[in-house]
């Protein structure tokens, strides 16, 4: 599976991840004992399982820097899970403008993870952008609304 989602994303296709998804595209995974666990390699990062997490909770974050799944002014809608912590080990960029969040929405090359639940019915703009690249959107003759959900 791992050398599939490496494939992929050399192949120029996209990868989201959410939560222990978006762990296990990491380079390693801690868990709280302090054992690490190799992991996909795809995220210059290392994912920390939480000793004690807290309820996941809403959240609403504002995009700082375009990307394939939305661009920047964005406002994200989701729930929080604090599950995990990221802690970069390499150019993995964040796209949130909120201090405090920095790794809580992240990418690097052809992927994004999350540390939202994301409500996608809450910002369905973001369908298009998570299906079809920005030539292929610009091209369609219709647009979904991004208010109203």
């Amino acid at each position: 599976m791992m050398a599939a989602l490496r494939s992929h994303l050399c192949a120029g296709r996209r990868v989201y991840a959410e939560g222990g998804g978006a762990a296990y595209l990491c380079q390693q995974m801690e868990t709280p004992d302090g054992q690490r666990k190799r992991m996909a390699g795809i995220l210059p990062a290392v994912a920390r399982l939480a000793k004690s997490p807290r309820p996941a909770h809403p959240v609403e974050l504002t995009i700082s820097r375009s990307n394939w799944l939305c661009d920047k002014g964005t406002r994200l809608r989701g729930y929080r899970n604090s599950l995990w912590h990221f802690e970069p080990t390499g150019a993995l960029g964040g796209f949130v403008t909120e201090p405090g969040h920095e790794d809580t929405l992240a990418g690097s090359f052809h992927s994004v993870m999350s540390l939202v639940h994301l409500s996608f019915a809450a910002q369905p703009s973001c369908i298009d952008h998570f299906f079809l690249p920005r030539a292929e959107r610009e091209a369609l003759p219709w647009t979904v609304p991004s208010q109203g959900l």
